[in-house]
């Protein structure tokens, strides 16, 4: 049996099939496409059968949602996009093995979520949570449940959870977290209504660390029946929330101070002798 060599303007066919679908990362397509070739079919149909194959659709999995959706991507765009999610995670110190196959992108394509999102997402979510000191990893579990970094990552990049929402849920925790320090646990509302209001890490450790110096005010007096919570009156007040707070915790301190000029002496509480409220501040 002869066996003919292939000719030159073959070798220069096959190397121009196998150097396109290497650059799909294709490659296992290769024979499937020769022969198809050698078939008499223009390297155009081939591109356009390859489509359909299983093997494409593995490797591009948004790609036919997308088209769908009139969004449709040459395969270059697609790769291109899909370098930047990756250096975006890489850059951000996710979790290795987690947001480094095409299946985990197809949801960002086929959302539209843009790399500038998801680097919002990554930033603003993700890396102010995982960074956090420990308090704020664990009130953001405490809050919405995410364990682990991986968990954290999938929570932010959700396409179906819109980003401002994201954002806000991250500096509850952060927030959150700044009141545990100071021995305040706040509820997961007053927190968000926090974040809703723009009150950033240094203005929470501002307002906690005031609150832990006056926690004295918020202990009862013997003579005292208006009960108030520091993580809620002492909160709300402290920051603004609301008025009723604000009254009660004003009209607190001025009956202590009208009770302190009474006496001559510090005021007395059930837990014994204080000023208006001074209480020491965690190391």
């Amino acid at each position: 049996m002869t066996t003919v060599a292939p000719t030159t303007s073959q070798n220069d066919a096959r190397g121009i099939l196998n150097a396109a679908l290497a650059q799909y990362g294709l490659q296992s397509l290769a024979d499937w496409a020769w022969k198809q070739y050698t078939k008499g079919e223009s390297t155009d149909q081939i591109f356009l059968d390859l489509r359909d194959r299983p093997e494409y659709k593995a490797r591009f999995p948004a790609m036919e949602e997308l088209s769908k959706q009139g969004h449709a991507l040459t395969e270059a765009q697609y790769i291109a996009q899909e370098q930047q999610y990756a250096q975006i995670m890489h850059a951000s110190g996710l979790p290795p093995g987690f947001y480094d196959k095409p299946e985990d992108f197809a949801a960002l394509f086929t959302s539209n979520l843009s790399p500038s999102e998801v680097q919002s997402r990554v930033t603003n979510g993700f890396a102010s949570v995982a960074t956090a000191p420990p308090e704020v990893r664990a009130e953001f579990e405490k809050l919405y449940g995410a364990s682990g970094d991986s968990a954290l990552a999938a929570w932010f990049l959700d396409p179906d959870k819109a980003e401002p929402v994201l954002e806000q849920q991250a500096a509850a925790a952060v927030i959150g977290g700044t009141g545990v320090r100071f021995g305040i646990d706040a509820s997961k509302g007053t927190l968000e209504q926090l974040a809703q209001q723009g009150v950033t890490a240094d203005q929470a450790q501002t307002g906690f660390q005031t609150l832990n110096k006056e926690s004295g005010l918020f202990n009862e007096n013997i003579d005292e029946t208006q009960n108030l919570d520091i993580a809620k009156q002492g909160v709300g007040a402290q920051f603004g929330l609301d008025a009723t707070s604000f009254l009660a915790v004003q009209q607190r301190q001025q009956e202590r101070q009208a009770a302190f000029q009474g006496s001559g002496g510090a005021a007395t509480t059930a837990k014994g002798a204080v000023g208006l409220g001074e209480a020491g501040q965690p190391s």
